[in-house]
C-alpha cells in the first residue's frame, strides 16, 4: 500500500511540473499540468524488494558479500605454503565476517599449478588450506567451523603454461557450506 502510495504521489509531482496535451496524431505538447492523479495510470507492480542492509553496506552471509568485500582467494608463490602480506588481509577479512555469523561453516580448498607431481601437488594444496584454517583459528574461528580440501593441480582456474597462469593457479579459495 505504501508503494502505491508513494508511486501515486511521485507521480502527481511529476504531472504537475509539466503539463501535457496530446493530440490527434498522438502527438505529446503542453506542461501537464491539466492531468489530476485520476488521470494516471500506474501499471505493474513491485516485483522485488530493496534489501536496506545491503545499501548500507552492513555484512550479508552470502559468498556475493565476502567475495565483493575481501575477495574469495589467496595467492601462493611458488612452492610456498607461507601467506602474503594480502593474503593474510584477506584471511583476518574472512575471519572477521565469520565472527558475526557464528552459524556459517566454510571450506577452504588449496591448489597448485601444474608444475610437479600430483601426490606433492595434492600435499601442497592441503598445506596451503591449512595454513589458511590455522590462521583463521588464531583470529577465534571455531576449527569446527572450517573444512579442507586439497585439488593439488586437477582445477586450474586459468589454463596455461605461463607464470601469469601459474600465478593465479596457486591459492586457496574459501567458500560457504
Amino acid at each position: 500500500m505504501k508503494n502505491k502510495v508513494f508511486a501515486i504521489v511521485a507521480a502527481g509531482l511529476l504531472v504537475t511540473a509539466c503539463q501535457t496535451t496530446t493530440d490527434s496524431t498522438g502527438n505529446v505538447d503542453g506542461d501537464g499540468s491539466s492531468l489530476t492523479n485520476s488521470d494516471l495510470e500506474i501499471l505493474g507492480q513491485p516485483t522485488g524488494s530493496i534489501d536496506a542492509a545491503a545499501l548500507n553496506g552492513a555484512p550479508q552471509p552470502t559468498l556475493t558479500y565476502l567475495t565483493q568485500t575481501y575477495g574469495d582467494r589467496v595467492l601462493f608463490n611458488y612452492d610456498s605454503t607461507t601467506l602474503t602480506p594480502q593474503g593474510q588481509q584477506i584471511v583476518k577479512g574472512w575471519s572477521d565476517w565469520m565472527l558475526q555469523f557464528p552459524d556459517l561453516a566454510v571450506r577452504i580448498e588449496g591448489h597448485c599449478d601444474e608444475r610437479g607431481t600430483r601426490e606433492y601437488n595434492l600435499a601442497l594444496g592441503d598445506k596451503r588450506a591449512n595454513t589458511i584454517r590455522n590462521l583463521m583459528i588464531a583470529y577465534g574461528i571455531d576449527p569446527s567451523r572450517i573444512d579442507i580440501v586439497s585439488f593439488g593441480k586437477e582445477r586450474p582456474v586459468i589454463a596455461g603454461h605461463t607464470e601469469e597462469s601459474w600465478a593465479e593457479n596457486r591459492r586457496g579459495v574459501l567458500t560457504i557450506i
